[in-house]
Order: C-alpha cells, then structure tokens, then sequence
C-alpha cells in the first residue's frame, strides 16, 4: 500500500471538523494541554484528512499503553487504543463460537470490549440528571448498538480481503477505494508516535493475526509558522512555544516509540 492508492479530501476549516463541538470550548486559552488538544484535532487530524505532512507507516500493535516518560506525560497517551487490542480476543472468539443472532442477544454486552465503550459513553453523562440523563442513556445505546454492528462489519471485512478496507462499516463483495478516513492516525512528536483514530481497526487487526497496520502518521517535525499560515489564529499564533517545549522534552527524555517505523 503506498500514499497514491488513498483518496484525501480537500482542507476544511477547523470549524468544519466532525467534533469541533468537543473542542471549540478550548480555542483561545491560555494553557498547554488545550492547545494540544486543539492542534492535534484542528490542524494534525485535518491534515491528515487531505494528505498534507503525513507519512504511511506499517506500525506496530500493542496492547501496552507507552513507558511514562516526560515527552509522553507531556503529549498524553491513547490509552483506550491498547485496551481494545487485549479486549477484542474475547469479542472475537464468542463471536466466532455461536450464531451471530445469538451472540448479539446473549453475549456482546457481557464482553469486556462492549463494557469498556460504554464506560467511557457512561463517564461522559455522569453530570447529568433526570430527563437528560434518560435521553443520554437512550442515545448511547443507539449508539453503542450502530458501533457493535459497523465493528462486526469492518471484521468480516478485514477477515475476507487480508487487508485494510475502504467504507468497511458495510461489508462488500470488492475491495472498494480507500480514503484517509479509512485506515488509522498517529502523530509523530519526535520518534513518539501517538496514536490517534482507528482502535477498532488495530484490535481487530491484532486478532486476525496482524503484526502491523498501514497507519498514516502525521509528521510534527516539519510544521513551522510558514505552514501555519492559513491555520485558525490560536493554533498559527501560540505554536512557537508549543513546539519549542515539546521539542525540548524530546530531546531531554525521548519518548517511547509504540508503534516503531
């Protein structure tokens, strides 16, 4: 697999990124995890998306979250992403032991992968109350219920073909066309590679046997102020002490690579 065989879409604005509502709140303070927060979606994801400043790396699978060292105390780490990879030997194995009609009656929700997901939707809604936590409750399971059925479909998918598929929330009969959106993310601050989107696709590929996965990987390294130029003022404006401190715990304490080029 190789860069030209992926479709990247246009640039959107950082107001257009699918969860901007989850960040927005952060655009203008004065404090270093919001801006890495704000970057990593607002300028690092969005690059991804259209194949600017990106590398495609076949990286490693772990189910181990990275060494704590400062460069990673300091990006922060994609914790739930090595959590699926352990947790998705049991999905898999119920999945594959009975029918499917059984397994979704009577045995998804009792896995430890079905239980983490909704642990995380459940920490989210933990302020609310009365009719809102209701309606909240009610909009996760319709969630987590669409998520269990694409997970399922992007593993037949994986599973019949032997690679990374396109649209593979349905199953196909042809390998269709991949976009930037079909494979995982990461970030590259420095020989630390943080993971980014695509837990799913890493915990499935892990069970099918996989070694490594096709990962697009966003090279940090070769962003500078020039490049920023059409970026969201906050993020144009604030990355030069960003960057001089994360290259400065790189070099003080180098960053444990998870996923190794």
């Amino acid at each position: 697999m190789n860069l030209s065989e992926i479709h990247f879409s246009s640039r959107i604005s950082l107001e257009e990124h699918a969860r901007y509502s989850g960040f927005k709140s952060l655009l203008g303070l004065p404090d270093f995890a919001a801006y890495r927060e704000v970057f990593e979606r607002g300028w690092a994801e969005i690059s991804i998306m259209c194949g600017e400043g990106l590398n495609l790396l076949d990286l490693k699978i772990s189910g181990e979250p990275p060494d704590s060292t400062l460069l990673v105390n300091l990006m922060g780490a994609n914790l739930h992403a090595p959590r699926r990879v352990r947790f998705a030997k049991e999905f898999f194995d119920a999945y594959e032991s009975v029918d499917k009609k059984v397994f979704l009656r009577e045995f998804v929700f009792r896995t430890e992968y079905v239980k983490d997901i909704l642990g995380f939707e459940e920490d989210r809604i933990a302020d609310l109350k009365g009719i809102r936590l209701v309606r909240a409750r009610n909009r996760i399971k319709k969630n987590v219920n669409y998520r269990i059925s694409s997970f399922l479909n992007l593993y037949e998918n994986m599973k019949k073909f032997g690679t990374i598929v396109g649209d593979a929330h349905k199953v196909h009969e042809r390998v269709p066309l991949l976009s930037s959106m079909d494979l995982p993310w990461a970030i590259d601050y420095f020989g630390y590679i943080k993971l980014r989107e695509g837990a799913h696709r890493r915990a499935i590929a892990n069970y099918l046997g996989w070694e490594t996965i096709p990962t697009l990987v966003f090279d940090f390294g070769q962003v500078t102020r020039g490049v920023l130029k059409e970026a969201h003022p906050y993020i144009r404006d604030n990355f030069k002490w960003f960057a001089e401190l994360v290259r400065m715990a790189a070099i003080l304490y180098p960053g444990n690579t998870v996923g190794e080029k």
